[in-house]
Parts: structure tokens; C-alpha cells; sequence
């Protein structure tokens, strides 16, 4: 089986589909899941125009980034759209929290469910995991830690779990594969201003759950791949500065780093890496323009 990990979406919903029907048709193979490590871009109208002004500039920056909330609110046209990419690909996308995802509102969505993965669109293309959840694929147990250590400012609630951190933390070493998580371990990279990135407590579960792998994303870079004990951790890069067709300075490529698979028969996590990255124009515009066309 192939499960495929994508970086920092930042509510470019479009391209990340794009980018999986991509995959699939250069590879002609189906990816049997697909993980989206946070920052998804999840958040409704009402939180986003909060603060009008950021609401703004980014519509101005980049329109792609409210393309999860078209999906949130698409009928018609785009609705019918959406049902027919749901259709191309094996199961929905799977997200877990970041500190660019409306916290409060997928925790209310998770509240009283016993499945351990939670809807959040109608056309059952994404499907949110709650931090702590332990689920199957493959053979392979994976395991998923949101969120950030320490929130900056204007962020408070995107904080990690501590239920959840101490349920992974007394999870016996081999009860976990893979070990997903937002922000990567303490140590993975170095700031603009020199200070050290990364979070103590993913070192921790690392540390102490040994995952034969881990993935991560957050800090918008291509890490790794780094050894801790046992583990092999990926860091991925951010899905790219990507915008839709017609606005300026269009650039449809997909970011070194933005991808990783991990084959389960195996046992292989590594970066996918190729031409079709740079060459991702003809396919992204295919996916991507139908979509973008449609207000409703």
C-alpha cells in the first residue's frame, strides 16, 4: 500500500488534489491514503474575517487560500465538481490540526464521536483526525500529535493537547509505526533570528514511543531525512506558493520536499522527488480551473 504525506496546505485545497491526481496518473497507480500534516487551512467565514484586515490581504496575496472555505460552502456547479474528484481518489484526505486551523470548530466536529475520523466537508473529501488517535492502514499503526507547543501570538487555542500527549507518551514503543505530527522535533532547523525551531515535546514521543518513522511539516522547509534511535523523521516543505489561473505571478510547481511516501510492503518513507514537480503547470491547471471558475 502507498500512503502519501503532503506538507502545509494553508487552505490551497485545490492544488492539493490536483497534486494527488497528478501523482496517480504520472504513476498509474491509486494512493490507497493520503495524510495532510497540518496547517490545512481548515477555518469557517466567521473566524477568518475576524480581523478583516489580514481577511483582506490575504484575499489580495493569494486567493487559493479560501479555496477549503468554497469547498465548505459549494453548490451547484462546483459542487458537482467536487463529487466527481471525490470519486478519483481511494479514500477522503486526511488532515490533522496546525496552528493555521480553527481549533475550536474541529473540536466541536470531534466532540461525542466514536469514529476516529471526522467529516468536515458534504462531499466526504476530508476527513479531520483528532490529536491522539491511533488508526490501521496497511499494516502500519499511525499515530497523531496536532498543533503547536508554544502558539504565537493571536494563536492561543492551537496549543498541543496534553490529554493527547500523555496518552501517546504511556503508548508502549511497539504500538506505533509512524508517528505524525505538526511541528517537528526540537532541534530540526534554525530560525531567521538564530533561535532553535522545533518542539521538546514531539522529541519526547519520539524519544520514548520509537516510531519506525516519523513526519512532520510547520516550518515550511524540506528536513531530513534525520535519524533519531530507531526513528527516520521527515520534515516536509509547504505546498507552494501556489495561485490559481489568471492571477499574477502564477506559479504552478510543486516544492522539493512538499511529498513524501511511505510504501508499506517495503517499509520505504522518502521524499518523491522528479520532473513532474517543476512540470506540474498542464496538470494543476486541468484540475484547478474548472474549480476556481465556479463561485458556487
Amino acid at each position: 500500500m502507498n500512503i502519501a504525506f503532503f506538507g502545509d496546505t494553508h487552505g490551497q485545497v485545490y492544488h492539493l488534489l490536483a497534486a494527488v491526481l497528478t501523482w496517480q496518473k504520472r504513476t498509474d497507480t491509486a494512493l490507497d491514503m493520503v495524510i495532510q500534516i497540518g496547517d490545512f487551512g481548515a477555518e469557517r467565514l466567521e473566524k477568518m474575517t475576524q480581523n478583516i484586515d489580514v481577511f483582506l490581504r490575504y484575499t489580495a496575496n493569494n486567493p487559493a487560500e479560501f479555496d477549503f472555505l468554497r469547498v465548505l460552502y459549494a453548490q451547484n456547479q462546483l459542487a458537482n465538481h467536487l463529487r466527481e474528484k471525490r470519486q478519483q481518489i481511494q479514500q477522503p484526505i486526511y488532515f490533522l490540526r496546525g496552528d493555521h486551523d480553527e481549533a475550536v470548530w474541529l473540536l466541536q466536529l470531534s466532540q461525542d464521536k466514536q469514529d476516529k475520523t471526522i467529516p468536515v466537508d458534504s462531499f466526504d473529501l476530508f476527513h479531520y483526525i483528532p490529536d491522539g488517535t491511533i488508526i490501521h492502514c496497511g499494516g502500519m499503526r499511525l499515530a497523531f500529535f496536532g498543533g503547536v507547543e508554544h502558539p504565537e501570538r493571536g494563536k492561543e487555542g492551537t496549543e498541543h493537547d496534553p490529554t493527547a500527549f500523555n496518552t501517546l507518551l504511556f503508548t508502549k514503543r511497539d504500538e506505533v509505526d509512524v508517528l505524525i505530527t505538526h511541528e517537528p522535533p526540537y532541534g530540526s532547523s534554525t530560525g531567521f533570528y538564530g533561535q532553535t525551531q522545533g518542539s521538546s515535546q514531539v522529541s519526547k514521543l519520539i524519544e520514548t514511543i520509537q516510531p519506525r518513522y516519523h513526519v512532520a511539516g510547520h516550518l515550511h522547509t524540506m528536513i531530513g531525512p534525520k535519524q533519531y534511535g530507531p526513528t527516520t523523521s521527515l520534515g516536509l516543505n509547504q505546498l507552494g506558493g501556489l495561485l490559481k489561473p489568471g492571477q499574477r505571478e502564477t506559479l504552478h510547481t510543486l516544492q522539493q520536499g512538499t511529498m513524501a511516501l511511505l510504501n508499506t510492503d517495503t517499509g520505504v518513507l522518502e521524499f518523491v522527488t522528479g520532473d513532474w514537480l517543476a512540470e506540474f503547470n498542464q496538470e494543476c491547471e486541468a484540475v484547478v480551473e474548472p474549480l476556481a471558475a465556479c463561485l458556487y
